[in-house]
């Protein structure tokens, strides 16, 4: 290898590591932030999946009886109420956990 070549690597080495440098520094606190940003998001999507299910459920539930026994729309009514508390009690649950998971355990010791 001539010498030409060796210092053509060696620029291009150089190079190399300060993007790398500048990379490293742009990423570190955008991935933190992402990271927390996806986290949030899960969040949300779960209490909204929570709330959207006991209101569903219970408005095919009242929708299907009513059909059945002939009774619109009391049943799906009825129903709709009972899915939209059952909802609410889900995404209580939820909250909770969350808060349960953010707080330290304690050993018992004051």
């Amino acid at each position: 290898m001539s010498e030409r070549d060796s210092e053509s690597l060696k620029d291009l080495d150089a190079r190399l590591k300060a993007a790398q440098t500048r990379e490293r520094l742009t990423e570190a606190p955008l991935g933190k932030t992402a990271q927390v940003d996806q986290r949030a998001v899960g969040v949300g999507v779960r209490i909204a999946v929570e709330l959207l299910s006991g209101l569903l459920v219970g408005l095919g539930v009242g929708y299907a009886l009513d059909h059945w026994l002939g009774t619109r729309p009391w049943l799906m009514l009825a129903f709709f109420v009972l899915g939209t508390a059952a909802g609410f009690m889900n995404v209580l649950r939820a909250v909770r956990s969350l808060e349960q998971r953010k707080q330290p355990v304690s050993d018992g010791k004051s």
